[in-house]
């Protein structure tokens, strides 16, 4: 089964990304099955090409993900409700519903913890890495400060100088949450299934050679929603959203997790 679900018999069905490029599902599904179960929806989670326990082989690329994830919907014949990405989820998402408009006609999309300018994301993991070297190795940060200056118009580059001696880069993810309590519960799961870096750099790679522009996402479609948390600093906060995006005071990167009654909420308003 390309697809795990919870709570089935649901009144609605909801499809989650999740986000990475890398990282998987199965966090994200084991909080839900934990923490909404009096939802009445059923949740269904994918796990992208080679993340958690799905086998794939070959080249990993964004472009691939979204025909996989187009494939996946087709093929298990449901008419979700509601399709949710979060974080590079979210782009990846919105690229397969931008090639395929007509299969998403009667489905809300939920953009969640994406700034909608791209060289927000960029900049900030950058500012992240060069915080957390800086507190270990003040030799190696001087030099990655130098390329800095040389290579400001290609944060890409830098970042993968960094993660590849960055031997305290762990510490950043921190900086991804303000709720501590959901935290510590999230990573119980996460460390079950770690992050995939091969695939992180792949498919990021593949995104920076073919995508360029800053406000990426056009939000005028009657059926896409934004959301993202006031304290995302990965992302901008509020000021990665718009003036018609939610904001999650009381969440950094994940308000589906930090703030899982008002998520639930926020889910019920977008399905009336």
């Amino acid at each position: 089964m390309d697809l795990k679900s919870v709570f089935e018999g649901g009144d609605k069905n909801i499809l989650f990304i999740h986000g990475g490029p890398g990282s998987n599902m199965h966090p994200h599904y084991e909080f839900i099955k934990r923490n909404y179960i009096d939802s009445g929806k059923t949740f269904w989670f994918y796990n992208q090409p080679g993340c958690g326990d799905r086998v794939s082989s070959g080249y990993y690329s964004h472009t691939k993900n979204t025909i996989d994830l187009r494939e996946i919907i087709e093929r298990a014949e449901i008419s979700f409700d509601l399709v949710i990405g979060h974080s590079y989820g979210a782009m990846l998402l919105y690229d397969t519903f931008k090639a395929n408009t007509k299969s998403f006609s009667s489905t809300k999309i939920l953009l969640l913890s994406m700034s909608i300018n791209l060289n927000t994301p960029r900049y900030n993991n950058l500012a992240f890495e060069m915080s957390t070297i800086g507190q270990e190795n003040l030799d190696l940060h001087r030099k990655f400060y130098e390329d800095v200056d040389k290579l400001k118009s290609d944060s890409w580059k830098i970042t993968k100088k960094i993660r590849s001696e960055n031997t305290n880069a762990s510490k950043k993810y921190n900086w991804y949450w303000i709720n501590q309590l959901t935290m510590d519960e999230f990573n119980i799961y996460a460390k079950k299934y770690p992050s995939n870096e091969r695939i992180f750099f792949d498919v990021r790679q593949s995104i920076y050679d073919n995508c360029n522009k800053t406000n990426y996402f056009d939000l005028s479609y009657d059926n896409i929603h934004h959301a993202i948390g006031a304290f995302d600093l990965l992302m901008g906060g509020i000021a990665g959203g718009t003036s018609e995006s939610k904001i999650f005071y009381s969440s950094a990167h994940y308000p589906h997790i930090e703030q899982s009654k008002e998520f639930q909420l926020y889910i019920d308003e977008i399905l009336k």
